[in-house]
């Protein structure tokens, strides 16, 4: 995760596996969150992004408005955002037609601030505003679908200029040879599983594509189903809740 701060906003771009410091409880539109998809975009071909969160108190996630260019995605954090000092997390999904081809996840993390508000906004009445603008946006592309234009290329609608435009992205490519057998994808916020390591009970492990909390400590050896339990979106948030000074103390002199 990195930081570029201009005049107006921080800048933060998305790194996997780092967790995403989005500000100090109140703060609206100080910092913005640059998703890279251009691989996604290589590799599915045109889409859609989709972003949403889960503040630290929340029991669920709710959608949050994005802005699109070219391959890069932002997150404007406003007051809503930041409303809730803990731990939470952030999901950006990629479509393709109706069809969800990719997602991946991060921590996030707001710290408190002097004179906190007394009222925490509504997520859902904030976002409501901006989603009908999305809405509409969406309902807009689906009338006008990526096309393969004469050149070979994706070419997308472009509803600011009322026309298709090219994307630069071809719709077809050579047969390249067969590539060596890559890595196992490790998850979000977790390492996949080694039978070299020895774990203790609470930390968690990527096993078969699923994310695993040890319950008991489990000392180096092949995976044992008993001493560990799947955990999900709500589960690893209410688990990372822990005491603010040391939120803030991770924050450091990012905050």
């Amino acid at each position: 995760m990195s930081e570029v701060k201009t005049m107006e906003t921080i800048q933060i771009n998305a790194e996997r596996g780092k967790a995403i410091p989005i500000g100090r409880r109140g703060e609206n539109l100080a910092r913005e969150v640059v998703f890279d998809i251009s691989g996604w975009i290589e590799q599915y071909g045109p889409g859609f992004a989709a972003l949403a969160t889960m503040r630290a108190e929340d029991e669920y996630p709710a959608p949050v408005a994005v802005e699109r260019e070219g391959s890069t995605v932002t997150w404007r954090v406003s007051s809503t955002d930041t409303a809730m000092v803990g731990y939470g997390l952030c999901e950006l999904r990629y479509y393709v037609g109706e069809a969800l081809v990719k997602a991946e996840q991060w921590v996030t993390y707001v710290v408190p601030a002097l004179g906190d508000p007394d009222k925490v906004p509504d997520a859902a009445e904030d976002y409501i505003a901006r989603m009908q603008r999305i809405g509409n946006a969406v309902q807009e592309a689906e009338k006008h679908a990526p096309r393969i234009g004469e050149n070979g290329n994706w070419w997308i609608w472009s509803a600011e200029d009322g026309k298709y435009k090219d994307s630069g992205v071809a719709a077809t490519g050579p047969q390249g040879q067969q590539g060596i057998q890559g890595e196992t994808g490790a998850t979000w916020i977790a390492p996949e599983f080694s039978e070299n390591t020895n774990y203790k009970a609470g930390e968690f492990a990527a096993c078969n594509g699923l994310l695993y909390l040890f319950t008991v400590d489990h000392a180096a050896g092949a995976w044992n189903a008993a001493d560990a339990e799947a955990v999900y979106m709500t589960q690893v948030v209410t688990a990372m809740r822990g005491d603010i000074d040391e939120i803030a103390a991770l924050m450091g002199g990012n905050a």
